[in-house]
């Protein structure tokens, strides 16, 4: 079977889920599509990236060089979340967004910030194209090193749509070590993600 047309299968099934998140009483309220002008956004601030990390020669140390489809998903994953955040009426920053200046390892700052009832919450959004049994994936050295507040993991249908699949906190990260990876790392199924974002800002069973 040709890459082709196993992209052309795995794109069938993101939309067969994509149809039923829509009716889904977990997933409904989490589609998000973004505009043609975010769609060129992402796509401009993950180009810049990707010319920044390789003038810089800096190497990621789980994944080694940066690959730009890889930064393209995880820009406009990040651009997803973000708009859906403000569509919620959350007061969330893009400073970080558009920062392409940044280390390429864990030294910089996460993916935006939330401000809730007065206090700022850092937040770190995975991106996947995987639509069925996805996870939260930390490499091992991020997860040790740095805590988010908040890891939000998002499917990525095409350029345009996307589903938010739930948010966790570091506690729970850091109790998911999956010594199966061929990269050491934390993973989180989706079934131990929450839809209630409020619940993880609020502090409910968690460490803040």
């Amino acid at each position: 079977m040709s890459s082709t047309t196993i992209q052309q299968k795995f794109q069938r099934v993101r939309e067969h889920c994509f149809t039923q998140w829509q009716s889904s009483d977990r997933y409904k309220d989490f589609i998000i599509e973004l505009s043609d002008e975010d769609v060129l956004l992402g796509r401009k601030i993950a180009n810049e990236r990707y010319d920044s990390h390789r003038e810089l020669g800096k190497k990621n140390k789980t994944y080694g060089y940066p690959i730009k489809g890889r930064e393209v998903l995880g820009c406009l994953g990040e651009l997803a979340v973000i708009r859906w955040a403000q569509k919620e009426g959350f007061d969330v920053s893009m400073e970080q967004f558009f920062d392409t200046t940044s280390e390429f390892n864990y030294d910089d700052n996460f993916d935006t910030d939330i401000v809730y009832n007065g206090e700022t919450f850092s937040v770190e959004v995975k991106a996947t194209e995987k639509p069925m049994k996805s996870k939260l994936i930390i490499p091992k050295e991020q997860a040790e090193n740095k805590a988010a507040d908040v890891y939000v993991l998002v499917c990525q249908v095409d350029e345009k749509r996307y589903c938010i699949k739930g948010f966790t906190t570091h506690n729970t990260v850091i109790d998911n070590f999956n010594d199966d990876m061929s990269k050491s790392a934390y993973t989180v199924e989706e079934k131990l993600l929450t839809i209630d974002l409020k619940e993880i800002l609020k502090g409910d069973n968690n460490e803040f």
